[in-house]
This record gives structure tokens, C-alpha cells and sequence, in this order.
């Protein structure tokens, strides 16, 4: 496994980890390491601090949504009551 995955391995067990602790498990220097974490950034592979990394195929939802939709008549008519999925 080369150097770049063995980053991202070790980020994706701990998006915490610092860039010292990444050199002492790999065994190379804290600046090497920064250089690996900002070629990977540049690709796209690590999205932001704590270091995200982008993932195939996941959705994430942070927080909710509760969409409410109501309608009302534009002619005079009779009025219908209608509930969701129900026909008239």
C-alpha cells in the first residue's frame, strides 16, 4: 500500500488524527505527511478538515426537512375536502 492510501486508511478509522500522529504510524515526517494531506485535498480526496473524504455513492442529510404543502381553490365551486392519496 503506498503512502497516500496508507493516509487515508489511517483518516478514515480517525478523521481526528493529527498530522504527527499520521507520520509516527507511517514513518515518515509530519511535513511529508502535509504534503501527501494537500495533494489529496487538490484531488478531491479529502473534502476539509478532520479531514472528510469524498465517498462513492453515500448521501449525507445533515439535519431535516418537513416540507408542508397546502392548496387552495381559485373559483367559486364547491368545496372537496381531499386527503393525500385519495382520489376524488
Amino acid at each position: 500500500m503506498d503512502k497516500e492510501q496508507q493516509i487515508l486508511q489511517h483518516i478514515r478509522l480517525n478523521p481526528f488524527i493529527t498530522q504527527q500522529e499520521l507520520a509516527g504510524k507511517i514513518g515518515i515526517s509530519r511535513s511529508a505527511v502535509a504534503g501527501y494531506i494537500a495533494a489529496l485535498t487538490k484531488r478531491g480526496e479529502i473534502k476539509g478538515r478532520a479531514y472528510i473524504l469524498r465517498e462513492d455513492a453515500l448521501v449525507t442529510c445533515i439535519g431535516g426537512a418537513n416540507l408542508d404543502r397546502k392548496a387552495h381553490r381559485q373559483a367559486e365551486g364547491a368545496a372537496a375536502f381531499i386527503q393525500p392519496g385519495h382520489d376524488l
